[in-house]
């Protein structure tokens, strides 16, 4: 894998780095580590990182997906819809932009694995994981709404995402993400 360690990164948080943990950096535009640029690609819509852990392909996206949605909510150009139009809207937009961001990243790894054989081995008949990191929430904030929205985006993630291209998706805070790396 010593062709993709110009790629390894720590996994940033909220600015912050995930404790030790590392993972391929592939929404990167630096000059000697952008990864799609490197496959041939232009900035499309991909994850912000993958790593291979546990026989599996995790992809995973850093977000701020609470406050974009309570952001959204208050947002002047949806104020003149009837808030269950709004809310329907606003969830759509997010899964719609985190459905094309696990899209790319396939797309990425696709090309990474004609570029680099030890990653076409790694990826061969490989589950894929979606962690969707939820960057400001923790577990002490007791958000019912947290609970009930992320629910609903990952189920819907699920159903637009099929079997076939990814096994599971996840939405955890950066606590519950550290704790899956350490398993």
């Amino acid at each position: 894998m010593s062709g993709l360690n110009k790629y390894l990164s720590p996994i940033t948080v909220a600015g912050k780095h995930l404790g030790k943990f590392k993972a391929y950096k592939m929404d990167n535009t630096s000059p000697d580590s952008n990864m799609r640029k490197d496959v041939g690609l232009g900035t499309c819509n991909c994850c912000d990182y993958f790593q291979f852990k546990s026989g599996k392909v995790w992809l995973i996206e850093e977000t701020d997906l609470t406050r974009t949605y309570l952001d959204q909510m208050k947002n002047a150009h949806y104020s003149q819809l009837r808030q269950s139009v709004r809310k329907k809207l606003i969830e759509d937009r997010i899964r719609d932009e985190n459905r094309l961001k696990v899209y790319g990243s396939m797309l990425v790894l696709c090309r990474l694995a004609t570029k680099y054989d030890c990653v076409s081995e790694k990826l061969k008949d490989k589950p894929v994981i979606f962690h969707l990191i939820d960057s400001h929430v923790q577990p002490d904030d007791g958000l019912r709404f947290y609970d009930n929205f992320s629910s609903k985006i990952s189920q819907d993630l699920k159903g637009l995402l099929s079997s076939q291209l990814v096994e599971d998706v996840e939405i955890l805070n950066s606590i519950m993400m550290q704790e899956k790396l350490s398993d």
